[in-house]
């Protein structure tokens, strides 16, 4: 080998050599800027994290993360106030041992079984301290990770506050009930008195007692309604003893009580249920679901207008129509006609008395029948209610 052939060589090494470093240079250059995504990633994912972490640690429902076999993986301060224990004994145990609740397992095991995502159901918790619950299950699927997270809200409070209202308005009924009693009593007998002691303005003292007398009347109305709906929102009607009637003779009785209302407003009331339709079921509360049907539509009804009660047999069910050509209901408002208290016109407007309870009313009355409930109405052409129920209740 020449000199210059070794030069070369030399030349060539170098040249590699500075390849190789340049080659280095970048692949350090690479693995840097991986580095520095890798870890803007993972500070990305620590803040979600955390993120999430606080989200669920201030969120003010119970929420808990089940594996497959309903053990805790997570749980929140709320759940642990829930079950009366630290979030880190309920960690590890699964769910029916923390939570105390009859229809939870069943609820989970239903859910799992058929792959049923998002579930609700209510829960009622035993103990430690008693409980109404609101739980809504959802699947969690993952890469590696499977199971389902539970929310629970705390209906407690709630149904005490609608207890206490209820309980309210129980009370005020009965205590004014008492009063107005006494009241149409003498009323009676005043205006029996002047009738028979034959004064110098019999008429005049006529209209006064009659007035007082109507007075009372539509306040012991409004506070029959009371009463009734605070029975039937706490189950009290259940008790009537189930026995076969005929549905038309129900109907003609309550046309007879309301004969007077519908007069007033110069209303017809059409029956045409077949004579042979027998019912065996608590004729207390398909009584109150039809009378309230029909006072309603005798109020929101016009002079010369009609109530139509009908029905028919379908297999093992009754279809009942109270229909009317009356004012009719908008459509935004149908979904709300069945909340208490809740009218169409404002307070301050309205022509047409009462609570707002009727169709209330009716909502329970047919719930507890196991029945069903639809609605069809027209503006300024009338509603027609359809209640579909069993012809047959079991016999308590």
């Amino acid at each position: 080998m020449t000199t210059d052939d070794h030069q070369q060589d030399k030349s060539d090494q170098a040249d590699e050599s500075q390849v190789g470093f340049q080659q280095a240079m970048k692949y350090g250059q690479d693995l840097a800027n991986i580095y520095r995504r890798e870890r803007a990633r993972r500070e990305e994912l620590e803040i979600a994290h955390q993120l999430l972490s606080a989200v669920i640690a201030s969120a003010p429902d119970g929420l808990v993360v089940l594996d497959e076999d309903f053990v805790i993986q997570q749980a929140n301060p709320a759940f642990a106030r829930i079950v009366e224990r630290p979030v880190g004994d309920a960690v590890g145990h699964r769910i029916d041992e923390v939570l105390f609740a009859d229809a939870l397992l069943p609820a989970l095991e239903h859910v799992a079984r058929h792959m049923v995502s998002p579930f609700q159901a209510e829960l009622l918790v035993t103990r430690p301290v008693k409980r109404s619950l609101l739980v809504n299950i959802a699947r969690l699927e993952a890469r590696r990770t499977q199971g389902w997270v539970v929310l629970l809200h705390d209906q407690s409070e709630r149904q005490r506050l609608e207890y206490q209202k209820i309980e309210f308005m129980n009370i005020a009924a009965h205590e004014l009930r008492t009063p107005l009693t006494t009241v149409i009593g003498y009323g009676e007998m005043l205006l029996s008195e002047i009738t028979e002691a034959a004064p110098s303005d019999p008429e005049t003292c006529t209209n006064f007692t009659e007035i007082i007398i109507n007075a009372a009347y539509r306040l012991k109305s409004t506070l029959d309604e009371i009463l009734e709906f605070t029975e039937v929102s706490q189950g009290g009607l259940r008790t009537h003893e189930v026995t076969e009637f005929k549905l038309g003779d129900l109907v003609d009785d309550i046309f007879s009580e309301l004969a007077s209302a519908a007069a007033g407003k110069e209303v017809e009331l059409i029956c045409r249920c077949p004579a042979s339709l027998e019912m065996c079921a608590s004729g207390a509360l398909v009584r109150t679901a039809i009378y309230q049907l029909v006072l309603n539509g005798i109020n929101f009804n016009r002079p010369g207008g009609y109530v139509l009660v009908e029905a028919e047999a379908a297999g093992d069910r009754a279809h009942i129509k109270v229909s009317d050509n009356g004012i009719g209901i908008p459509q935004m408002d149908l979904e709300r006609i069945f909340q208490p208290f809740y009218q169409v016109e404002e307070h301050s407007v309205r022509r047409i008395g009462g609570l707002g309870l009727g169709l209330s009313i009716v909502g329970h009355t047919v719930k507890q029948l196991g029945g069903e409930i639809d609605v069809e109405t027209t503006l300024e052409k009338g509603t027609t209610i359809t209640i579909d129920l069993p012809l047959r209740s079991p016999r308590e």
